[in-house]
């Protein structure tokens, strides 16, 4: 018997034991996860015109026969790392040196296809995962403050296909301080605008609801027990609080012989039965009940899918995706998909059909974002002035001067949104400063001048610099 226990940090605690021998978790049956969530109709479906999209903010996601078909596109935060999962890699490995990795099995869970390999995820046919990695090359955790960068750089994906949730399992290894907080919701706020939910891990340390789940605006997921007997009692280990919005299948012990405890995946390796527990899974979870929901009606907005899951919730604040479907006016996928599911049994000896592989309804990548490109700075008198290069027209630019706290990190110390060339901004110091285009409140990619790098382009003068 395999075993791995994934800790990267404090939202990604889980641990996977190898299940049953079966070719295939969830075929047809479907998995614990989906009956647990009412959600077996969800695989049976028949796929919507075009597939709602995750933007997976995670550790990467590695190539396989249950990931390759699914993936929309991949990008990395940090520059120099590649965008699969490098966790197994690391040295001393995380996961006793098992090729497996959190970011790989979230995609999985959320949308792997059946396809005769690995696992069934909850939304084969109608959701698919955009990678947006944000460990950089050899690291196993981030700073608060890129939370608010990857949401960014999520809802500028919206330009080019149609994401409609951000979701964030992973921990970072900073407290925020207030101003990271508060920056954080102007990014929540930001990506509702663009029409993006925002779901979250509440955490696995049996204790409060730990950031980012608690801000203002993201949807707080714990994680409850899958197990019929015990259907939507809290997992021991999930978070809890005034900021949990609902539970979702994240732990269990089943019945059948030689069960797990968990919900249902697969080694992402060679696709052999396993189980995981954890509320990273149980926000996957929720982030493709919420995608696929708005995948099969498109006019439906964040706030209204995220109402109906949340008035439909039973067993305690279990989700019900059928429920939700229903209360949103999608009865009839419910209905199509259940029928099939009922005609599946005996189980088919081809695998089921979920629709064209991603790239074949996404680009490869996100369309050529415009970037803002700092031509001068100068720093006299605690007036910071900043020249940037022409701004194309209908953008306006967003400047941040920055300057590091004493633990090392990034805070943000002035602001500003204009349309000018050329702004200023009145600060005692400054150690970087970050700018950005906005479109029709779409940030789109940042560049940054830290004050070391550019003296050291500027000769060591520092311009205006005292």
């Amino acid at each position: 018997m395999r075993s791995f226990v994934i800790v990267v940090v404090s939202l990604l605690a889980g641990v996977a034991l190898c299940g049953q021998a079966s070719a295939e978790v969830g075929v047809p049956a479907g998995t614990v996860q989906q009956a647990a969530a009412d959600a077996l109709f969800l695989q049976y479906a028949p796929a919507p015109p075009v597939p709602g999209v995750i933007c997976l903010v995670d550790s990467g996601v590695d190539p396989n026969p249950d990931t390759t078909p699914i993936l929309a596109g991949s990008y990395a935060l940090s520059p120099n790392t590649n965008t699969e999962d490098e966790l197994a890699a690391l040295d001393p490995p995380l996961l006793g040196g098992h090729p497996d990795g959190h970011g790989t099995y979230m995609a999985m869970i959320a949308a792997a296809p059946a396809n005769g390999w690995g696992m069934v995820g909850l939304a084969p046919t109608s959701v698919r995962i955009f990678n947006m990695k944000a460990l950089a090359a050899g690291q196993t955790t981030f700073s608060f403050s890129e939370y608010g960068s990857a949401i960014r750089d999520c809802q500028a994906l919206t330009a080019t296909m149609p994401v409609s949730v951000v979701n964030l399992s992973l921990g970072s290894a900073t407290q925020p301080t207030g101003e990271e907080l508060e920056e954080l919701e102007d990014y929540v706020r930001s990506a509702h605008k663009a029409g993006l939910g925002v779901v979250a891990a509440v955490g696995n340390e049996g204790g409060p609801v730990q950031a980012p789940a608690d801000v203002e605006g993201v949807l707080g997921v714990g994680a409850s027990d899958a197990n019929p007997a015990n259907l939507g009692a809290f997992c021991a280990f999930s978070n809890r609080g005034a900021d949990l919005a609902l539970l979702a299948p994240g732990c269990g012990s089943q019945s059948e012989p030689g069960a797990g405890n968990g919900i249902e995946i697969a080694f992402s390796d060679d696709g052999a039965p396993a189980w995981a527990e954890g509320t990273s899974e149980a926000a996957s979870i929720v982030s493709a009940a919420e995608a696929s929901m708005r995948a099969y009606s498109p006019t439906l907005s964040y706030s209204q899918a995220q109402g109906c899951i949340a008035s439909t919730l039973a067993n305690g604040g279990n989700l019900d995706v059928a429920a939700a479907f229903n209360a949103c006016g999608l009865g009839q996928v419910v209905s199509e998909g259940m029928a099939a599911y009922r005609a599946a049994s005996p189980a088919p000896t081809q695998p089921s059909n979920t629709g064209p592989p991603a790239a074949t309804l996404f680009p490869a990548k996100p369309a050529q974002q415009p970037r803002p490109r700092i031509t001068r700075i100068t720093f006299k008198h605690h007036v910071l002035r900043i020249t940037v290069a022409g701004i194309p027209k209908g953008l306006r630019l967003r400047l941040l001067a920055q300057a590091k706290n004493d633990a090392g990190h990034f805070v943000t110390l002035a602001r500003a949104t204009t349309g000018r060339t050329t702004i200023t901004l009145r600060v005692s110091r400054w150690d970087r400063i970050v700018a950005r285009f906005l479109a029709r409140g779409i940030e789109l990619p940042e560049v940054s001048v830290t004050r070391a790098a550019h003296g050291k382009h500027t000769g060591g003068r520092k311009q205006g610099v005292r």
